[in-house]
């Protein structure tokens, strides 16, 4: 496991600096990011990469990710584990019970999982792959419009 593991934080690295744009933060995410912190608004990641991995993609799109409770397949390799241990650790983090959880995700294991576990989910399709059309109620392109994703929010929450 750890050769494995060396061996793709190394091939990262060596992405990024081939393609530095590689890890750039999605538009508008910096701002979104402080709309949600400014409103109160609890924020937790759950990816399935390895931790120091994802901390490293986190720290090249310049994402201050130390406020924000995290899980990863550093702490299981079961998808749901890790959403349930992202919502646990954000619940013990802020010291409260949510109203809801909405998921933001632009991979098919997103979708699965959000489906499985009858989370609502917020497609960002960056590069307009299309693969998450008609897989998910709501998609964006990037974080610009705050209203607009609010507004789904608010909508996929009262859907539930």
């Amino acid at each position: 496991m750890n050769e494995m593991y060396n061996c793709f934080f190394r091939k990262l690295k060596q992405a990024k600096k081939k393609q530095p744009s590689l890890m750039s933060a999605a538009p508008g995410i910096h701002d979104f990011m402080h709309r949600l912190d400014s409103d109160q608004i609890p924020i937790a990641i759950a990816t399935g990469g390895w931790r120091k991995t994802a901390e490293y993609k986190l720290q090249q799109a310049e994402i201050n990710y130390s406020p924000f409770t995290m899980a990863t397949s550093s702490d299981s390799h079961i998808r749901r584990s890790i959403m349930n241990i992202a919502i646990a650790r954000a619940r013990y983090a802020y010291q409260r019970e949510f109203e809801a959880v909405v998921y933001f995700g632009d991979g098919l294991w997103d979708v699965e999982t959000c489906r499985a576990m009858n989370v609502p989910m917020v497609g960002i399709d960056l590069n307009g792959s299309g693969k998450l059309d008609e897989k998910v109620d709501v998609i964006f392109s990037d974080f610009m419009n705050h209203d607009e994703i609010f507004n789904s929010i608010e909508k996929l929450k009262n859907a539930e």
